[in-house]
């Protein structure tokens, strides 16, 4: 039989393990030249089968014969199996998946690429449907992945034109937040600066792509951190009144330094003050909680 109903017929029997298999002269075809052919033995590796006799093994044997110069294929059993009930299905990869996978690999195509080209902005993307920006094409116009580097990072965002559009209001009305995790390099000094940019120039150009306005920025709140800063004033401060907010984190990692050598009933009654002024509910409330404080 062919090589895909052969695979057909393959899925549908039950779990087994190759326990031979051996390159040796064809004796299944009619080819009179000399060639090879895949000589496969089985033996049975069903769960359920285990379970129906776990001291005896099953008597189930298989062998698969495949010529390789006319890709036919000779399937035989013999035995059979303790029992009938079907194994737990678990996903394989079929030929055709490899062979797809082994084409790809020729062509030098990354799975990666792939996907980020299907994730991509365009005209047919809805409202609430994610998509990524961000990453730069190399010259075959292909997504740059790059290495993982400083100097040659990979930038990719994600995001919804529902999103963006969230944000096309009066910036007095929300906090642009900007987080960073990042890696110091051996004298300690961060080398971030440069891709902070790279990433907020990203997001304003697609911010204008879905809304055809420009983003603006009132409060920016980041860690206390000058590459972050620097970046936000070299995007936004040209068109923004920016107002800088330290992060919640680091304000109180500063006061709990301060706080060492303070008593411990002090130490708390700050503490507790500050968390009431920073999750109060209005700015009249804020006033009050100052005064008592």
């Amino acid at each position: 039989m062919a090589r895909d109903d052969s695979q057909l017929l393959i899925e549908d029997m039950k779990s087994f393990n190759v326990v031979k298999s051996h390159l040796v002269p064809c004796g299944v075809c009619a080819l009179t030249r000399p060639h090879k052919m895949r000589y496969q033995l089985l033996e049975c590796a069903s769960e359920t089968c285990n379970a129906a006799t776990p001291y005896d093994p099953c008597s189930w044997r298989g062998k698969v014969v495949t010529c390789q110069e006319l890709n036919r294929v000779t399937i035989l059993e013999q035995g059979a199996h303790e029992t009938l009930s079907r194994d737990p299905h678990k996903p394989q990869l079929t030929p055709r998946l490899k062979d797809n996978g082994r084409e790809m690999a020729k062509q030098g195509l990354k799975p990666a690429r792939d996907r980020i080209d299907q994730l991509a902005f365009g005209p047919a993307v809805t409202d609430t449907q994610p998509f990524s920006f961000g990453w730069e094409r190399n010259g075959n116009g292909k997504p740059n992945v790059g290495n993982g580097s400083d100097e040659d990072s990979f930038l990719v965002g994600f995001s919804t034109k529902y999103l963006f559009r969230n944000a096309a209001r009066d910036p007095s009305l929300f906090v642009f937040h900007m987080n960073g995790t990042f890696k110091l390099n051996q004298v300690a000094y961060p080398r971030l600066e440069e891709l902070y940019v790279k990433a907020l120039f990203s997001l304003r150009r697609m911010f204008t792509a879905v809304t055809n306005k420009q983003l603006q920025l009132q409060y920016v709140m980041a860690d206390a951190e000058a590459g972050q800063l620097n970046a936000i004033k070299r995007v936004f401060a040209m068109d923004s009144n920016l107002t800088y907010l330290m992060c919640f984190y680091h304000v109180m990692a500063k006061v709990y330094e301060r706080l060492k050598a303070v008593t411990g009933s002090l130490r708390e009654q700050v503490t507790a003050d500050i968390y009431d002024m920073h999750f109060a509910s209005s700015e009249y409330t804020y006033g009050h909680i100052v005064e008592k404080a």
